[in-house]
């Protein structure tokens, strides 16, 4: 007798085309898979109240995969993309509390962020003394509530003797090894690229079954973040026939 339970092994590989992809991925921490089949009918009346006859015709093939483990590479099947190693770009952090804001001080009206030499985009200025966002400026002497700042040295300068202590928010760019960068495309119509996923579980006392769908495309990525949760990216997808006259496989232990 097999029952299935918990949500399973779910993989993901490149099929068909438009696929930069070439690296198969679990899709991890997963917390539910659905799949749908809903088929529609044509029914066929005459005067009397129930049809004489029902046919099927189109039938929508779709599912939706919700999981933790945050993967540029599969969010990649959706986008279609590249994705290149190193480089990545990161907000500059509290060096106490590690979240994002570097606080510093002005002397003689300029102040040089600790990550000057890969500086990469001004985000805001927090001045904690006054509680004000302070005003960029491009031109000019900045006043107490301007600043001005050289992207190319990471150089902020202020008005003549300002000195209040400032929360820093800007992004820096990573060295050459760490991290990811996914460029995403705005790719033509109809050119979405192709995967094939698979589907695992034998959770409950080691009963088999596979679900095997062998063409796949995604129609949607959502990106829910919480303020007291884990963000959990929803990941739909839909499925077709292959070019085999089949749509996949469902294998198990027994028959019933």
């Amino acid at each position: 007798m097999t029952f299935e339970f918990g949500s399973g092994n779910l993989f993901i590989s490149p099929a068909g085309v438009n696929t930069t992809e070439t690296t198969p991925y679990e899709i991890a921490t997963l917390q539910d898979v659905s799949i749908e089949m809903s088929q529609s009918i044509k029914e066929l009346y005459g005067k009397l109240r129930s049809p004489v006859a029902i046919a099927p015709t189109e039938m929508k093939s779709t599912g939706t995969a919700k999981f933790a483990r945050f993967n540029a590479a599969l969010f990649n099947y959706f986008w279609g993309g590249t994705v290149t190693i190193g480089g990545q770009k990161i907000m500059a952090p509290n060096p106490t509390t590690g979240l994002p804001g570097e606080f510093g001080t002005p002397a003689s009206g300029t102040y040089t962020v600790l990550q000057a030499a890969t500086f990469n985009a001004n985000l805001s200025v927090f001045d904690t003394v006054t509680g004000l966002t302070l005003q960029l400026i491009s031109g000019g002497t900045p006043t107490s509530t301007q600043y001005k700042v050289n992207t190319s040295t990471g150089v902020f300068t202020f008005a003549s003797g300002y000195v209040n202590p400032c929360i820093f928010y800007y992004l820096y760019t990573t060295a050459s090894t760490v991290g990811a960068v996914t460029k995403i495309p705005n790719l033509p119509m109809g050119s979405n690229p192709t995967f094939s996923l698979n589907l695992y579980n034998n959770q409950w006392q080691g009963g088999n079954m596979l679900l095997q769908l062998y063409l796949c495309g995604s129609n949607k990525i959502n990106f829910g973040f919480k303020n007291t949760d884990f963000m959990i990216p929803d990941f739909g997808f839909y499925f077709m026939d292959s070019g085999s006259g089949y749509i996949g496989e469902l294998d198990t232990d027994n028959v019933g």
